[in-house]
């Protein structure tokens, strides 16, 4: 029998979301092709023609000291995580980040949310919280608004994230550009002040966690840049509470009073997202002129969050946004 010889091929020609690779050479490679909506989609031998790709990818993951981060291989940008198992075996999974060409429309958002959110690029500076529970959407929504902002009014962005979840550095429209930093440590509160001596207009930073990371954002909120950031929670009093509980706990916070004055005066919005079957379901708190702008700061100083849901007799405009089901939606299949 003759050896046959195997034709090579880049990896971006397999399409996969996830490989598995053992990092002790043992074991074979398997691949997790795409499944919508679920983690449950099945795992196959990789294909021999991408065994020297899949070789190269593995001595680039031996030489990361970090147990986790993202990674660029043969133009493909990975997220990788290593675990180790049984009988010493190195395992690790790297998923496929995507080069995302969306704008804020194709997320289907109604026009009226459209027309309120992207009128927040022209606020000189201010905090953002996006907010939902996991898989709503909120980073999505996030990291689109943030990429908006600098196609449409051009500027300088910056997004702090661990790790990154798809790519967007390079330049945005014709007046835009955003740099990605990805930070491991944990704590993300020299990361910003670093970012700020870049004077970006923009700042995207991940879900914050840890007190110190969010009175940076807080104070970058006030001094002339617009900080977009996701917090997990399903209602606005909560998103308030939670960035004000945080904030609060970094010794030199100036303590529970100062750091809701200060949200109070800095909160250009909160968008609730929630996923339909139609697009994203946005509750969405915004101040449209001064006085309302006033009545929100006074209810988030004085801690009245639960009344940032109501409208009651106050003026500002609190308002529920969902995209209509298409005309015989019903009679379709899902």
């Amino acid at each position: 029998m003759s050896d046959h010889h195997v034709i090579q091929k880049p990896l971006s020609e397999l399409d996969f979301s996830d490989l598995q690779v053992r990092l002790d050479n043992r074991g074979m490679v398997l691949f997790q092709g795409r499944a919508k909506g679920t983690t449950q989609a099945p795992l196959h031998p990789l294909p021999e023609e991408f065994a020297e790709a899949v070789t190269n990818l593995k001595e680039e993951l031996r030489m990361r000291p970090l147990a986790a981060g993202s990674i660029l291989v043969d133009g493909i940008q990975y997220r990788y995580q290593k675990m180790t198992g049984q009988n010493d075996s190195v395992f690790c999974v790297v998923r496929r980040l995507e080069n995302r060409e969306m704008r804020l429309h194709d997320l289907q958002i109604a026009p009226d949310a459209m027309s309120t959110i992207l009128n927040w690029a022209n606020m000189q500076s201010g905090l953002i919280l996006i907010a939902g529970a996991t898989g709503q959407g909120k980073t999505t929504l996030g990291k689109h608004l943030f990429k908006e902002f600098m196609i449409t009014n051009g500027g300088r962005g910056i997004s702090i994230e661990d790790p990154i979840e798809y790519l967007m550095q390079g330049k945005m429209g014709d007046r835009g550009f955003c740099i990605q930093h990805e930070d491991n440590s944990g704590d993300w509160s020299t990361a910003i002040q670093a970012c700020l001596r870049m004077r970006p207009s923009y700042l995207y930073i991940g879900e914050l966690r840890t007190p110190r990371a969010a009175l940076e954002a807080l104070k970058a909120s006030a001094t002339g840049h617009i900080v977009i950031t996701t917090t997990h929670a399903g209602s606005m009093d909560e998103a308030i509470g939670r960035m004000a509980q945080l904030t609060s706990g970094a010794p030199d916070s100036g303590g529970m009073d100062y750091v809701r004055g200060e949200l109070g005066k800095s909160l250009i919005g909160i968008i609730v997202s929630k996923l339909s079957n139609y697009g994203p379901d946005l509750t969405i708190l915004h101040g449209s002129t001064e006085a309302e702008r006033a009545d929100i700061a006074r209810l988030i100083e004085e801690g009245h969050d639960q009344a940032l849901a109501k409208s009651g007799n106050l003026s500002w405009s609190k308002h529920h946004i969902a995209p209509r089901p298409p005309r015989g939606a019903g009679n379709q299949r899902a």
